[in-house]
């Protein structure tokens, strides 16, 4: 990424650039294919995601209904166009639609009177209201994902508190499962096989330090 493409890259201060954000990608859509500046896009390639991590071991996110919850309450939608610009595509599964692997695990469309039917149920389970702290990176647009989900979730009456951390103290965190939700980008590799290590784990005994940073350990998958 070129941070400051606009200043550089636009008046040939550069030869080459690598270029994701959406706002600056949104500008060079809006380039004249005659124009001074070439975009090379590999429709192909496995794109990274912006994802949510839940520490499945820990409240709330170690009752399903929690976890239910939170999914009916996002927008996807509506994230990729205010937030992104629209640039992207909402995605169905760690693997995108353009791989030979891939396969369709699209979430559930938006349904707050069902994020709330879950809410309570996991307030009856529990005694406890769905709250939780997610940890964000320093990145504008991805603190901007944040606080609109923090939103939407408010409309089914979920509490997200904000925290900022610094990259790497988001890694450790996740790493050690000191966190109840994180916002993470990634999912980039070309072949499911690199993602095994994150199905690793029994449940009877988790590690302290994990490549399985959710926790969830299903004996199915």
């Amino acid at each position: 990424r070129l941070q400051s493409f606009e200043a550089t890259g636009m008046d040939g201060a550069v030869d080459l650039a690598s270029v994701d954000e959406p706002r600056q990608l949104a500008r060079l859509d809006d380039l004249p294919d005659d124009g001074p500046v070439t975009v090379h896009e590999d429709r192909n390639g496995e794109r990274p995601k912006v994802a949510i991590a839940f520490e499945t071991g820990r409240p709330p996110f170690d009752h399903i209904t929690a976890r239910r919850a939170v999914a009916l309450a996002t927008d996807r939608q509506a994230i990729l166009e205010k937030v992104l610009d629209g640039e992207g595509t909402i995605s169905r599964g760690i693997i995108s639609d353009a791989s030979p692997w891939f396969s369709d695990h699209s979430s559930p469309a938006r349904d707050v009177g069902r994020s709330k039917e879950q809410a309570e149920e996991y307030a009856e389970e529990t005694g406890q209201d769905i709250e939780f702290t997610m940890l964000v990176p320093p990145d504008p647009t991805i603190a901007h994902v944040a606080s609109m989900w923090r939103l939407q979730l408010a409309e089914a009456g979920i509490d997200v508190h904000l925290e900022p951390v610094d990259q790497d103290v988001l890694d450790a965190s996740v790493a050690y499962g000191q966190y109840q939700a994180a916002l993470v980008v990634g999912f980039a590799d070309p072949h499911p096989g690199l993602y095994e290590p994150l199905l690793r784990g029994i449940p009877a005994g988790p590690p302290l330090v994990s490549s399985n940073y959710t926790r969830h350990v299903n004996p199915i998958v």
